[in-house]
């Protein structure tokens, strides 16, 4: 068996995109002091991990590794009274690339419509919309890396939602129109290059669609519950389609700032349909693979808080295998909201690495500015 390698896609790959991303920071700025009615939140977000494992399949094994994960510069502000913008610069080792770059209309739209225009992380779920710092886990679920890659589900579009009236339930709905490109990953099959044509690898409409509804339940005076289901669907090829569905489950219970309960359970699928021979086929002309995740989560003494998470998906490059990982985290927060400590330790069975290994994961997150790691 290969080993697999997840390669994290990059939108731009040159130092001196680093240097830009400052300088339309520093610009940003200092039109913000000109016109303080105008003023942007500046904030920055630091990610460090120190990670370890047994995984005989990995030439790292065994060995602690420090890695900068991730530096986010996120620039956000009212640029009236009825519309926001919202961009987030990431930078990971050499590379720099624009995570998300939006603006959101609020007010003012007919019929009571939110509108927003840009790239954004679409709302697929509760855990694809949140950027991987929030994430108390701290690893990316299985389903959404093999099915979404590294960076998530996330496009450029423009998307809009409106509220429904269905009484004590706040129920919404949301439609998006895509480019597209995310629609490039995974590559479901190796194709062989003798099975494809020109126009089995052409493109000739990129465009993608996405639908959300979403309903929030109040059970009571501190507890809620959020039901959801999504649709994506589109062309990656002539005479191919592909879809992404799934559904999901959110609790939380908080009585006070000081302690909370969460629990997010959500199931994805991903299915695509393609026009190959017979013989090309891996298995199946329409493969569809699901993937399951969820964790738990309590919060107590407002800085403390722990938990566990369960995630299993199957794999789009084959036909049976199949990865699960199970793990326990904790997270503490030493100087209240501008940082936090998390600690990850987790058993994984992966067929690429033949038996199954445990892994260590040591996270430090730094803010500096309103956007902060997390919330209490």
């Amino acid at each position: 068996m290969v080993l697999r390698r997840h390669v994290r896609p990059i939108v731009s790959v040159s130092v001196s995109h680093l240097a830009w991303a400052a300088a339309l920071v520093l610009f940003l700025a200092g039109a913000a002091g000109a016109q303080t009615t105008l003023n942007p939140d500046i904030s920055l977000i630091g990610n460090l991990q120190s990670l370890w494992n047994n995984n005989e399949a990995d030439p790292q094994s065994k060995q602690l590794n420090l890695n900068l994960d991730e530096i986010e510069v996120a620039v956000s502000g009212y640029l009236n009274p009825y519309a926001r913008a919202d961009v987030f610069i990431s930078w990971h080792g050499e590379q720099t690339e624009v995570e998300e770059a939006y603006v959101t209309f609020t007010r003012g739209i007919p019929f009571g419509l939110t509108v927003k225009a840009g790239q954004y992380r679409l709302g697929f779920g509760h855990i694809n919309p949140t950027h991987p710092h929030a994430y108390s886990f701290i690893l990316q679920p299985l389903p959404n890396q093999e099915f979404f890659g590294d960076e998530g589900l996330r496009d450029v579009g423009i998307h809009a939602s409106i509220a429904l009236p269905t009484g004590n339930v706040e129920t919404s709905v949301s439609a998006d129109l895509l480019k597209g490109d995310f629609l490039d990953f995974p590559a479901v099959v190796a194709i062989p290059v003798s099975a494809q044509t020109a126009d089995a690898t052409s493109r000739p409409n990129k465009r993608a669609f996405a639908a959300r509804w979403n309903s929030f339940f109040t059970l009571g005076e501190y507890t809620s519950l959020n039901l959801g289901a999504t649709a994506v669907t589109g062309i990656p090829a002539e005479g191919e389609r592909r879809w992404i569905g799934g559904a999901d489950c959110k609790f939380h219970w908080r009585p006070n700032r000081y302690q909370s309960f969460n629990s997010v359970v959500e199931w994805t699928f991903n299915r695509q349909l393609y026009p190959l021979p017979p013989d090309t086929r891996p298995g199946d002309d329409h493969p569809t693979r699901h993937g399951l995740f969820g964790y738990a989560e309590y919060q107590f003494r407002q800085r403390f808080n722990f938990g566990g998470v369960g995630e299993w998906t199957q794999l789009p490059q084959y036909v049976t295998a199949k990865i699960w990982r199970l793990g326990e985290f904790v997270g503490f927060a030493p100087v209240e909201e501008t940082s936090l400590v998390r600690l990850l330790v987790d058993y994984q069975r992966d067929p690429a690495a033949g038996d199954g290994f445990w892994a260590a994961t040591l996270q430090l997150i730094y803010s500096l500015g309103p956007h902060k790691p997390h919330s209490f």
